[in-house]
């Protein structure tokens, strides 16, 4: 059934969890950037991938449905064919504050090259560094002495924490504007799922990421019994 959506409890036992699975974002992040990308450390991603998978599977071990942020973006794009990928594509870029023409266009150019969607989306989360744009070598000087570093799209390292950009209340969800302009790109994920994706595309959402005030998963809370 899509949109179905069914969450009344935040203790009642789990029935599916969606999860991120650390990537290559953990490689780019560097000491003078941890503070900006709100990380106290820059993790091993060997072992912080590790413990993930054995996360996941003691959760299926006990019937739960595990399912990735990345697997359904990808698959809500592919849903949406050739002019949704085009517009996240242009919709993540902009929102990484990437504003000159030029390096819009090598930067679209070179994530719509990963013909693999899902390939897409994690680089997406990775970030690019300047030295992955080979036609920007002539402008490298630059970029090597900004204060961000060589990357010119950001890591998003704190996707891992999912509780935070989107939260299911009862037969809905909320989307969210996060607090941390850091953050705010997480939540172009699942914009996308419960716009594009076949099972989810009819979720009511009673919040969304446009709205004009932050509000963050651990703001919600159900009330119950």
């Amino acid at each position: 059934m899509k949109g179905s959506i069914c969450n009344f409890s935040e203790i009642a036992p789990l029935k599916k969890v969606l999860l991120h699975r650390p990537g290559d974002e953990f490689l780019n992040l560097t000491p003078n950037t941890l503070e900006r990308l709100l990380f106290d450390d820059i993790p091993y991603l060997k072992i912080a991938q590790e413990e993930h998978d054995a996360y996941a599977n003691a959760l299926r071990a006990e019937g739960v449905e595990v399912v990735y942020i990345t697997d359904l973006a990808a698959e809500a794009i592919d849903a949406g064919g050739r002019t949704v990928r085009k517009k996240f594509l242009e919709q993540f870029i902009a929102e990484a504050g990437v504003t000159s023409p030029k390096i819009v266009k090598h930067c679209y150019e070179f994530l719509d090259g990963i013909k693999d969607t899902h390939d897409m989306v994690r680089k997406c989360i990775a970030g690019i560094d300047i030295s992955e744009l080979k036609k920007l070598k002539s402008i490298s000087g630059f970029y090597a002495t900004r204060d961000t570093g060589r990357m010119i799209l950001d890591p998003i390292p704190n996707v891992l924490f999912q509780r935070d950009p989107m939260a299911t209340i009862g037969y809905g969800a909320t989307l969210h504007k996060m607090w941390s302009v850091t953050r705010t790109r997480e939540s172009i994920f699942a914009e996308y799922v419960f716009t594009y994706h076949p099972f989810y595309e009819k979720t009511k959402l009673y919040y969304e990421r446009n709205e004009p005030y932050c509000i963050e998963g651990g703001d919600i809370q159900f009330l119950s019994k």
